[in-house]
């Protein structure tokens, strides 16, 4: 039994609802691992309908997420515009779902163009050299541009 599975069967035993849509989420995670999108959708689902239960919205618009990102990885685009339009009216202050959002819509209608020319965090960190903490052969999984102004 690994560690999740151990968690979601401590959580049911206190019934504790918070821990056992933890349990669920962390199982989808190592389910993400292997490509196995099916698990990860009924994993991050039972997830979704705990936290709808206890009303936690940042969890749901997480959960939103995860889920949209698999059925774009299963080539479901309507499905995954949902879920991302669901992560974003639970939780309107995370910018992932709407770069994710934007990209497909324009995929949708035919779009050349990838991205809307956002940044994936602040303002702060919109410049070129900005990596975070990603190895210089790895890449995140969002796209965009930047644009700068000359002084002139």
């Amino acid at each position: 039994m690994t560690d999740a599975q151990q968690a979601l069967e401590a959580a049911r035993k206190i019934h504790n609802s918070s821990l056992e849509a933890e349990a669920y989420y962390l199982m989808s995670q190592s389910h993400y691992l292997l490509n196995n999108y099916d698990m990860i959708l009924k994993l991050v689902q039972k997830a979704l309908r705990l936290h709808e239960s206890i009303g936690c919205t940042i969890y749901l618009a997480e959960d939103g997420n995860v889920m949209g990102i698999v059925y774009s990885k299963i080539h479901e685009m309507d499905k995954a515009i949902e879920c991302y339009k669901m992560s974003i009216r639970y939780n309107p202050d995370t910018p992932r779902p709407y770069n994710s959002l934007a990209q497909h819509l324009n995929e949708k209608k035919g779009s050349r163009q990838r991205s809307v020319g956002s940044w994936y965090g602040n303002a702060k960190d919109c410049r070129v050299a900005n990596r975070y903490s990603y190895y210089p052969d790895r890449s995140p999984d969002y796209l965009g541009f930047r644009l700068s102004r000359s002084s002139k």
